[in-house]
C-alpha cells in the first residue's frame, strides 16, 4: 500500500513539475494594455532582425606569422510567417602575413577586403536556418 501512495504522490509531482502549458478560459474582450502594444508583433520594425560574423586568428610557424580580423553585419527582413528571411549583409576582412628568413630579411604582405551581397535563407527548425 506504501509503494502505491509513493508511486502516485511521485507521479502526481512529476506531472506537475514538468507541465509546461496551463490551459484557461476567460469571458469577456480583453482590454488592451500598455504591455500588450509593447510586445506588438505587427510593423515593419519588428520584422527586422540582426546578426553578423566576427572573425579573429592568428597563427604561426617556422618564422612565418598570420594575423586576420573580419566583421560582417547584416539584417535580415523576416517574409512568409516569419519562415523565409531576406536581406542585405556587409564585410570587411584584415590580414597580415609575414615570414622571416634566416638571413634577416622578412617579406609582409597586408591585404584588406571589403565585400557586400544579399541573402535569402529558411527556418528549417525554430533553432536553425537552411540557406537557400
Amino acid at each position: 500500500m506504501k509503494k502505491i501512495l509513493l508511486f502516485s504522490l511521485l507521479a502526481l509531482i512529476f506531472t506537475v513539475a514538468f507541465t509546461n502549458e496551463a490551459m484557461a478560459q476567460k469571458k469577456g474582450k480583453k482590454k488592451s494594455s500598455k504591455t500588450d502594444e509593447y510586445f506588438d508583433d505587427s510593423g515593419f520594425a519588428n520584422k527586422l532582425w540582426y546578426g553578423g560574423n566576427f572573425l579573429l586568428g592568428f597563427a604561426g610557424s617556422n618564422n612565418q606569422s598570420q594575423f586576420t580580423f573580419g566583421l560582417a553585419p547584416m539584417i535580415g527582413y523576416k517574409l512568409v510567417n516569419d519562415l523565409i528571411s531576406i536581406g542585405p549583409w556587409v564585410g570587411f576582412e584584415y590580414n597580415n602575413m609575414s615570414s622571416c628568413k634566416a638571413s634577416g630579411a622578412g617579406l609582409q604582405s597586408i591585404s584588406a577586403f571589403l565585400f557586400c551581397g544579399s541573402f535569402c535563407q529558411n527556418q528549417a527548425v525554430r533553432q536553425f536556418f537552411r540557406p537557400l
